[in-house]
């Protein structure tokens, strides 16, 4: 359950991905996220995540200015459901995605290969 707290603190209320360095809160914001047809009051802690990203939040505040017509029909917010141990969707999407990023190269002995030492060595000392 605390790992699923986690992944939930690294997503976006509104469109489900990771939040980046900028952070906003959902209860400091309700009117912004109201703008796009999100009603947070309700929410439960362990159920929602408690933040939205930074582009998220300059889309809900162009829906709030009246001077743009701008359709809220373009925000499809992810269903969010209880965590349940096995069949937690999000809890095994984040363990597939891993961190990411480029792939570890595999180190091989550098050098000389250890049989080959031996071998020169065994033949340089025949009798001494």
């Amino acid at each position: 359950m605390e790992k699923h707290q986690q992944y939930l603190d690294d997503l976006c209320r509104v469109c489900g991905k990771k939040v980046g360095r900028v952070r906003y809160s959902v209860m400091k914001y309700q009117e912004v996220l109201s703008s796009m047809g999100l009603f947070v009051a309700h929410d439960i802690e362990h159920i929602h995540p408690e933040q939205f990203c930074n582009s998220c939040y300059l889309t809900g505040k162009r829906m709030t200015d009246k001077s743009t017509n701008y359709s809220y029909s373009r925000v499809i917010p992810p269903i969010w459901k209880e965590h349940i141990d096995d069949k937690c969707n999000l809890c095994n999407q984040m363990v597939q995605k891993g961190k990411g990023g480029r792939q570890k190269k595999n180190h091989t002995r550098r050098g000389r290969p250890t049989s080959l030492v031996s071998y020169v060595a065994s033949l340089s000392v025949p009798g001494v």
